[in-house]
């Protein structure tokens, strides 16, 4: 998937005021099934 820019400022808008559950979410039915997500609590 390619963005140019006028997505990649909708996407940036419309996730200032998203949950990070509706990140995720955005993201899995966007990029699954080639998508990885990880965490650190280092």
């Amino acid at each position: 998937m390619i963005m140019d820019i006028a997505e990649i400022t909708r996407l940036s808008d419309q996730f200032e005021q998203a949950t990070p559950q509706e990140i995720v979410a955005w993201a899995v039915k966007t990029f699954a099934p080639a998508i990885a997500m990880s965490s650190s609590f280092q």
